[in-house]
């Protein structure tokens, strides 16, 4: 979250193509993916932040399509727990 707020979509971009390169052949990749209310609640923190987050478009909900489609990881599993985890992890695997 912390990248996506202050480097935007492209900054988030970049990140996972990096995690992607990285990655051998049939590596994984766990993400926590954290949820848009909490995005809400950090933009508060600075005038930058709030400004940032009105220009974010590829929101949580649609990582995973993005990881999938755009970039190739294959999504095995979905982790979460409810009433222990808010947020799903996922396990990718390149």
């Amino acid at each position: 979250m912390w990248i996506h707020l202050n480097f935007g979509d492209n900054g988030l971009k970049a990140l996972f193509l990096k995690v992607h390169r990285q990655l051998t052949l049939g590596g994984f990749f766990f993400l926590e993916v954290p949820l848009w209310q909490e995005y809400r609640q950090k933009r508060t923190l600075s005038p930058k932040l709030k400004e940032n987050c009105k220009g974010l478009k590829l929101r949580p909900q649609h990582w995973r399509d993005y990881l999938e489609e755009v970039l190739g990881f294959k999504c095995v599993k979905v982790i979460c727990e409810p009433g222990k985890l808010k947020r799903a992890i996922l396990l990718l695997q390149k």
